[in-house]
């Protein structure tokens, strides 16, 4: 293993530390939910759905809000429902669960995870929102993370956002990866997928930052950690970052 890899494993750890405990003190405006394979969904307890509902129920939560594609993600996976089940899934089983219509609130059509997280920044700042919990499967916390702050120095809008990691996961429960691709599951996917996607998100992120990473990447891990450290007065004053790093 050369030095890059070491610091990026290192990094790595660190960053999924943070993230794993990472869930806001007080209610939010949004919890926002990755467009995700059904097994995904159903491969944490309470399933992501459940954690979702509960969120707005208990009141943790104003708002739920979603990818808005119809499933369709990058290609070859560029038809509906290729990628993901799609948006309409997700409004039939918050509607099963007795949300009201007005409360689910979709975001412009995301193909990947970067573009996810530009999405839902966009409707971010049209609504106002100023607090966010991002929820998703557990091992996608540091790219998902990494992506929204990217997405909001890009926007220029910055908002509190916290990831959300489920209390239980199935490692082992069968599921579509990343882009519907192949049948996998969270223990495969993480060594065989997630740690090279985060890695190569940091690699590019952070050639050239800021314009690299506003060319559609993730930032890279020194940034994402300065964003968790001083993230209230990141949203105070709206700059990112706060100082040269």
């Amino acid at each position: 293993m050369n030095e890059i890899d070491t610091e990026n494993y290192k990094n790595l750890v660190r960053a999924a530390f943070l993230l794993q405990s990472d869930q806001p003190q007080e209610p939010v405006d949004t919890i926002y939910l990755h467009g995700l394979s059904e097994g995904m969904i159903n491969s944490t307890e309470p399933n992501l759905f459940e954690i979702a509902v509960d969120y707005l129920k208990s009141k943790k939560s104003e708002s739920i809000s979603f990818n808005g594609s119809d499933g369709e993600g990058m290609p070859p996976q560029n038809q509906p429902g290729t990628a993901w089940p799609g948006k309409d899934f997700y409004l039939s089983h918050f509607t099963e669960a007795s949300v009201e219509p007005k409360l689910l609130i979709p975001t412009g059509p995301g193909l990947h995870t970067r573009d996810e997280a530009d999405k839902f920044i966009n409707l971010a700042q049209q609504m106002g929102w100023r607090s966010a919990a991002i929820l998703s499967v557990g091992y996608h916390s540091v790219r998902s993370m990494s992506c929204m702050v990217a997405a909001m120095e890009t926007n220029n809008y910055f908002l509190e956002a916290h990831f959300i990691v489920p209390p239980s996961t199935d490692a082992w429960s069968p599921m579509l990866g990343s882009q519907g691709v192949q049948e996998t599951n969270t223990f495969t996917e993480i060594t065989e997928k997630e740690i090279p996607n985060v890695f190569k998100y940091w690699e590019r992120g952070g050639a050239n930052p800021p314009d690299s990473w506003r060319s559609g990447y993730a930032v890279p891990s020194e940034y994402l950690f300065h964003y968790l450290q001083y993230r209230r007065e990141i949203v105070d004053q709206q700059r990112f970052p706060l100082f040269p790093l």
